[in-house]
């Protein structure tokens, strides 16, 4: 049998063990904070792009995309599926046609990307 001192120091083993435990699940569920601050980016990031496509979209596209002298962005069918498929497009929008990387070029090369 364990003497009165053995069972007090297992008990505080225990109580730290537990502690810990219930530390490590609280910061493994609680990721509040991160959400919070990643949906922050997302919304600076939005506000970002939409002040790119503002300044250097939407006189070909449609302040909406809903087309004009450039696509109709508005159409899933249209939209870049990736940045890089993104930068290629605003580089050079007609691969097909002898078109010159012209006024596309003042976008800059993901000028987003810094953003």
């Amino acid at each position: 049998m364990l003497s009165r001192a053995e069972r007090q120091a297992a008990t505080v083993v225990l109580m730290l063990i537990v502690g810990v435990l219930l530390v490590l699940v609280y910061l493994l569920t609680n990721d509040t904070g991160r959400a919070q601050s990643d949906a922050r980016i997302r919304e600076e990031q939005i506000a970002r792009g939409q002040q790119l496509f503002a300044a250097n979209c939407a006189v070909c596209h449609g302040n909406r995309g809903q087309g004009g002298v450039g696509l109709k962005l508005d159409i899933a069918a249209n939209r870049p599926t990736s940045e890089a498929q993104a930068t290629d497009r605003v580089l050079d929008p007609h691969p097909d046609e002898r078109s010159p990387r012209h006024l596309y070029a003042r976008v800059g090369a993901c000028q987003w990307r810094s953003a």
